[in-house]
This record gives C-alpha cells, sequence and structure tokens, in this order.
C-alpha cells in the first residue's frame, strides 16, 4: 500500500467549451476527452482530513495540468483558474487506498 491518495479529474462542459474554442480545436466530445484521463497520486489523505481539504491545496496544480494537456500554450488559458473555476469545470473523484501490485520500484519519468 502506497502512502499517496488518487484524483481521478473528469471534464465538465466548461472545459469542453473552452477546449474547442482553442485556436486549433480537439474536435473530441465530452465523453471522448474523458474516456482516458488523468489519474494524479496526491498526498495521503489523512485521517481528519477531507477531500475537499486537499483539493483545496493542490487544486491549482491539478488546473494546470488538465489545460497543460491540451496546450501549452499559457496565453490560451482562462485567466481565472480559481477553486470555484476548477469545480464548475471537472469533477474529483478521490480513492484514498491506493494497492501497488507489482513488485518492481516506481519509475519516475522525469
Amino acid at each position: 500500500m502506497l502512502n499517496r491518495s488518487v484524483a481521478i479529474v473528469t471534464a465538465k462542459k466548461p472545459f469542453h467549451d473552452w477546449l474547442t474554442s482553442l485556436p486549433e480545436p480537439a474536435e473530441l466530445t465530452l465523453a471522448e476527452v474523458n474516456e482516458d484521463g488523468l489519474a494524479y497520486l496526491l498526498p495521503e489523505l489523512e485521517d481528519d482530513q477531507s477531500p475537499d481539504d486537499l483539493l483545496a491545496l493542490c487544486f491549482d496544480i491539478l488546473f494546470e495540468e488538465e489545460l497543460a494537456a491540451w496546450t501549452t500554450e499559457e496565453a490560451q488559458w482562462p485567466k481565472v483558474r480559481d477553486l470555484e473555476t476548477f469545480k464548475s469545470w471537472f469533477d474529483v473523484t478521490f480513492r484514498s487506498i491506493v494497492l501497488d501490485l507489482v513488485d518492481e520500484k516506481l519509475k519516475d519519468s522525469e
């Protein structure tokens, strides 16, 4: 078991609207955008901590990662990237238990 939690981020319609407004828009439906999204390893969710507390600590990184997955041109990113906007653009599902079933060391590609 890893001392991490997992966040699964799925896009909502406002994100899809932004995505299709880009100069070179992705011609995908919202369902297609969400078919194989990113999963994020985050700090372990403590017993006295709610998922909302953890989200408040890391939403900005999640927001930037989700945007950068589609364009690295930050000038094309929305100007307002606060927690309220994040919640209107994405749903987040947390898992507090992460099991590693592989007998190899974790590798970081960076």
